[in-house]
């Protein structure tokens, strides 16, 4: 079997197509390039747009950058038929390895849109695959775009889709945000995320620890011993911390409310957990300690949204997730200066499309 052969067989070519010539060639760089002829077989009949049988009327020459030969830099060539309609007209046949306008395979394209998955920083796709960015990120958007199109929200329920469907909105607790929901969602019911309100209890832990810190040079160094999940601590930060919340009675208290608070949400039943949070509230107003009143005032100006969350247990979990995976793929790419490919590679990291490029051989 000759050289030719074996690619042929290689990539897979079926009737028409089959290889004519396979050259390595000197690149401009010093270094070895594979360059692979395709040809089609003669007199042989393509269909047209009305599926009749038509012979090429002429042909163009075409060339497609494909996956590396080993090191090496591999190209395709073929002479692509044209042939004319019985209605009026000419167009090129698409060809089975690459799509129309793209100066890549089709084998190539699904290789690049994988390292792109794998979290590939493009720059450093582009050094990968010896091409440059503009061509990476027109065949990225072509793609991203083509998924899109395909893509229906209409089973959304708990955001996005038609205003109308949406039932719960899950938020932190922004002016902003619920004038938007009020104004905008009529029939949804918000409910405050449990991880803001979680977020906005340790600041008011940390505001008396601030307090206590002025003249008390024992708690430089302790924030986060104080802030710290107490099971996250190591056998002597957990002795440092019970000595500082004895020493410091105030902060001691803070500390119990934070930790009391906490149990909240491991109550499976909607109504006793509301009369929980009512009766903490009760205690942290008794405590006399200002930041955690304020705490309490907070919750009770928020009361049917914070309590929402024992009956849907929704939260922004999912949302944060996606915002992290775009932050990262922001500083990844060290910022994005095109708009589109930054939005286009949102939908990649975080929409969950089907992409239809193909995994097969040629």
């Amino acid at each position: 079997m000759n050289s030719t052969a074996i690619f042929d067989l290689a990539l897979g070519l079926s009737s028409p197509w089959y290889m004519s010539k396979v050259e390595f060639l000197d690149s401009l760089e010093g270094t070895k390039e594979l360059h692979i002829y395709i040809d089609f077989e003669r007199g042989y009949k393509f269909k047209d747009k009305e599926d009749n049988l038509q012979t090429a009327y002429d042909s163009v020459d075409k060339t497609w950058q494909h996956l590396n030969f080993f090191q090496h830099c591999c190209y395709l060539h073929a002479r692509v038929p044209r042939i004319k309609h019985k209605s009026g007209g000419i167009n090129q046949i698409e060809v089975p390895w690459a799509r129309s306008e793209s100066g890549f395979t089709l084998l190539l394209e699904a290789y690049i849109m994988l390292l792109i998955e794998s979290e590939m920083p493009v720059s450093k796709v582009t050094k990968c695959v010896k091409t440059n960015s503009p061509r990476i990120w027109r065949m990225f958007n072509y793609w991203v775009k083509r998924a899109l199109k395909k893509d229906t929200l209409n089973e959304v329920k708990k955001i996005g889709g038609d205003k109308n469907n949406i039932e719960l909105v899950s938020m932190d607790m922004s002016p902003a945000f619920i004038s938007g929901v009020v104004d905008n969602l009529p029939k949804s019911q918000i409910v405050f995320d449990k991880f803001h309100l979680v977020k906005s209890l340790n600041e008011t832990l940390d505001e008396v620890r601030k307090l206590e810190r002025k003249g008390n040079d024992l708690l430089k160094g302790h924030k986060y011993t104080i802030l710290r999940k107490y099971d996250n601590l190591t056998r002597d930060k957990k002795r440092e911390l019970d000595y500082l919340l004895l020493k410091y009675p105030n902060l001691g208290e803070a500390y119990r409310l934070r930790e009391t608070f906490m149990d909240v949400f491991s109550i499976q039943d909607t109504e006793e957990a509301k009369g929980y949070l009512y009766f903490w509230c009760d205690m942290a107003i008794e405590s006399k300690i200002y930041p955690f009143q304020k705490f309490v005032i907070m919750i009770k100006s928020h009361w049917s949204g914070i309590t929402a969350y024992f009956e849907k247990k929704v939260t922004n979990g999912v949302l944060e997730g996606i915002n992290n995976k775009i932050q990262l793929a922001k500083r990844r790419a060290r910022g994005y200066r095109n708009l589109e490919n930054f939005m286009n590679m949102i939908y990649f990291l975080s929409a969950k499309l089907n992409f239809d490029y193909p995994l097969y051989s040629l």
